[in-house]
């Protein structure tokens, strides 16, 4: 199981550094993470928001530089919600990824990270 914990704190009225869970941690870091908790194995991804609400997550289908766009788990059944959660960044305080354990169905959630240009690709401007 990994714990991400918050960065940093902020009160209000101070200058913010921006969120920590930002559109480059979901696109870079997680995968790294993903990668380290094993590949080969289902994860869960559990969302906690400043407001005390708890997103256990099925897909994201977006990641834009303001906010996500998931699905999540439906509490009640345990099935993927038809609708959607628009999430700004700034409201998740901290992430669990933890694996598949017992008869837990609320696990695995699909994600593709951003793929990376390669080198052959990249354009020389002069």
């Amino acid at each position: 199981m990994v714990f991400i914990g918050p960065m940093s704190i902020h009160f209000l009225g101070q200058p913010t550094m921006g969120a920590p869970f930002n559109r480059t941690f979901f696109n870079a870091v997680l995968g790294d993470l993903l990668q380290a908790a094993g590949a080969d194995r289902a994860h869960r991804l559990s969302l906690f928001l400043t407001d005390g609400t708890t997103l256990d997550v099925c897909r994201i289908d977006e990641m834009s530089d303001e906010y996500l766009v998931l699905h999540t788990f439906e509490e009640d059944s345990g099935t993927c919600s038809l609708g959607i959660e628009v999430v700004p960044y700034g409201l998740i305080y901290r992430l669990q990824v933890s694996s598949k354990g017992g008869a837990d169905d609320r696990v695995g959630f699909s994600w593709k990270p951003a793929a990376k240009p390669s080198r052959a690709t990249k354009k020389i401007s002069k």
